[in-house]
């Protein structure tokens, strides 16, 4: 069974050379395989930072997802079920 404690990862967007960067788009992915287990959000829904967008469930843990920015999901991948992979898309973000 899953453990009930829920680990909170936010993705940070990451650059070369330390150089300020605006992000306009970015492909939520994963970082380790597992399960989706609940999709939080709907294409072209607002959603702000740190907000949770979905769970996956891998090694008995469950991660929420969350938003690294303000923005507006633009495509959702993968579906409640799902088995994903490492690396795999799980869903993209255009800024808002």
């Amino acid at each position: 069974t899953v453990n009930d404690d829920v680990v909170k990862f936010t993705y940070k967007p990451v650059f070369s050379n330390h150089k300020p960067k605006i992000v306009k788009n970015m492909d939520i992915k994963t970082k380790i395989p597992g399960t989706i287990a609940k999709v939080l959000v709907n294409e072209t829904t607002v959603v702000k930072k740190d907000e949770p967008l979905l769970f996956l469930e891998t090694m008995k843990m469950r991660i929420q997802i969350c938003a690294p920015f303000n923005a507006i999901i633009s495509k959702i991948a993968v579906k409640a079920g799902d088995r994903v992979d490492s690396n795999q898309v799980l869903l993209s973000l255009s800024k808002n």
